[in-house]
């Protein structure tokens, strides 16, 4: 027997490593019953039914940029559909065992009290069940082409499964597949699963004028940002002279665009691009490169603001903190490995897991 002690325990949720911040973990996995007793009989007697997985998890409050805070708080704000969990109670260990989920969160929780450390809680479902893993790359830093260790299950397992990636840092885009074969890759190697599109995407953010709805400017962000430049956005307001006026507002990522009120060849997209290049950061993020593109009639009729309010960025997507979950149908061989080929940049750190039926 080989017991495991809960120090041990490592956890991946959504491209980023929570270890650090949870000191509890449970994911049980049930089954439903339904009762089939009839007369006559001295014992209940049930049929199988669905089953069903969940998870909860309790940790310390970390406010911090890209901490646990940020990141269970802004599952529940956003479509929250697949978010992929991946833990292992022996820790980040080649051939590991642990479990995945693919799951809708259900809550999150944030506990103070005068005289303890700021805690956390969160709770999901998974939409697969919970999935018996085998970590087959560990999260680790790579930064040239190859492929990962070689993981040896035994026998084939012809009942399909689902492979499990998990990426924390990248400073590129980055092609990462899943190969098998029955004889160790000496003749026979196959690809069983591509984890594709793990290229960043540009952030944008679109506001429009008075004049009409289709007068609009779209300003967008430089792709390395990704998902960084979904927490900025923009007040456009019109000033109170004939002045163009960007400025920034820190503490809300805020950029600020007062129009000027009369002329409007001076609230061009070219005017404005210059003006929020000149900002340098804001609220810490690099809007030095950001481009700003004119629609319709921006650059000759806007002088007053069609927003009510600020409009936040959105679209941006980061190599750094991908998850993907892929379902595999059929004959999983024996020998499994995971391999890596970059498209320049310095590397990424990813993990990648398989679950055999």
């Amino acid at each position: 027997m080989a017991f495991v002690h809960g120090k041990s325990i490592f956890v991946l949720l959504n491209g980023f490593n929570i270890t650090g911040y949870l000191n509890k973990i449970d994911a049980p996995y049930t089954a439903d019953t339904a009762e089939t007793s009839t007369f006559g009989q001295d014992n209940k007697t049930y049929i199988a039914g669905m089953k069903d997985a969940t998870l909860s998890a309790e940790g310390l409050y970390d406010g911090s940029v890209d901490s646990v805070d940020q990141q269970l708080n802004t599952v529940l704000a956003s479509s929250n559909t697949a978010n992929t969990m991946m833990w292992f109670p022996a820790g980040n260990v080649l051939g590991g065992v642990g479990y995945g989920l693919s799951m809708i969160q259900t809550a999150y929780s944030v506990m103070g009290t005068k005289d303890d450390a700021v805690k956390i809680s969160m709770a999901g479902h998974s939409n697969v069940g919970r999935e018996r893993l085998k970590l087959i790359k560990i999260l680790e830093a790579k930064t040239i082409d190859g492929s990962g260790t070689v993981n040896d299950n035994g026998a084939s397992s012809a009942n399909g499964g689902a492979a499990y990636l998990q990426v924390t840092t990248s400073s590129q885009d980055v092609d990462i597949t899943v190969e098998h074969s029955s004889d160790n890759f000496a003749a026979d190697t196959s690809l069983l699963a591509t984890f594709s599109n793990l290229a960043s995407v540009a952030a944008t953010c679109v506001v429009k004028a008075a004049t009409a709805i289709t007068d609009i400017l779209t300003v967008t962000a430089t792709a390395a940002l990704g998902i960084t430049a979904n927490q900025l956005n923009i007040l456009l307001t019109t000033a109170g002279n004939d002045t163009l006026a960007v400025t920034k507002t820190d503490g809300t990522y805020t950029i600020n665009i007062a129009l000027a009120k009369t002329t409007a060849a001076k609230n061009t997209a070219a005017n404005i691009q210059t003006a929020i290049q000149a900002l340098g950061t804001v609220g810490g993020i690099d809007v030095s490169a950001f481009t700003c593109g004119a629609g319709g009639n921006w650059d000759t009729a806007s002088i007053a603001t069609g927003e009510a309010g600020a409009v936040f960025f959105s679209g941006g997507v980061s190599v750094v903190n991908r998850h993907e979950r892929i379902a595999i149908i059929g004959t999983i061989k024996r020998y499994v490995r995971a391999t890596y080929a970059f498209n320049g940049g310095a590397g990424a750190t990813f993990a990648v897991a398989l679950y055999r039926k």
